[in-house]
């Protein structure tokens, strides 16, 4: 169970309420506070000093980046997830020479939100598939055989693997086994964890 303490830097309420209301309902993480500046986002978090940061990268005429590059050698344990308007393949590229953990565009689902809250709180970078797609890199999904993504699409939409076992025409052990190499490659502990970034990915019997 994730227990990590969280704040929002975004100039957009109706962000700060969307990423507020998701975040709190999928994972119950406390939100610490909600800035709108540069400047009142470095004295937030210096005073509350959370375990997470959700930053936007441009707030107003500011930069919202220049927030964690103050932040970071004062308090280095704080992870950064960077959520973005921006798509073009160099504010993409910029994003992640930032050294943030993760990176998710405000255009994509909830879904793809909590998958990198989940991993960036676990220890993992995360990029979504469109970043990557954004910037021509390969994602992990690229590793999985054809019949791990068949499999795939069935977690994206919640069966369990006796009920998959059953659709794709083998037994729930061999399943089983598929699904634990699935979860190797993804990175993801847990079955709730690997149905949400399958999401996230794409899969799902509709793709």
């Amino acid at each position: 169970m994730l227990t990590a303490r969280f704040v929002i830097v975004d100039d957009v309420t109706f962000t700060q309420e969307f990423l507020l209301s998701t975040i709190t309902h999928a994972l119950g993480l406390p939100c610490l506070g909600r800035y709108a500046s540069v400047k009142t986002a470095i004295a937030g978090i210096r005073e509350t000093k959370p375990d997470l940061v959700m930053l936007d990268m441009n707030l107003y005429d500011e930069y919202g980046i220049q927030v964690m590059e103050v932040i970071r050698p004062e308090l280095p344990a704080i992870k950064w997830i960077i959520c973005t308007a921006l798509e073009g393949e160099m504010q993409m590229r910029r994003a992640m020479a930032s050294g943030a953990e993760g990176i998710v565009l405000k255009s994509e689902n909830s879904d793809d939100l909590i998958t990198a809250i989940e991993s960036v709180l676990d220890g993992l970078a995360y990029k979504s598939a469109k970043i990557d797609a954004l910037i021509g890199r390969r994602t992990t999904a690229s590793s999985l055989s054809e019949r791990e993504k068949e499999i795939l699409k069935y977690v994206a939409n919640a069966f369990n693997p006796p009920e998959i076992a059953s659709m794709v025409g083998s037994s729930a052990k061999t399943v089983q086994n598929q699904i634990t190499e699935i979860k190797r490659k993804a990175r993801k502990n847990t079955y709730e964890k690997l149905m949400r970034w399958s999401r996230a990915k794409g899969f799902g019997l509709n793709h």
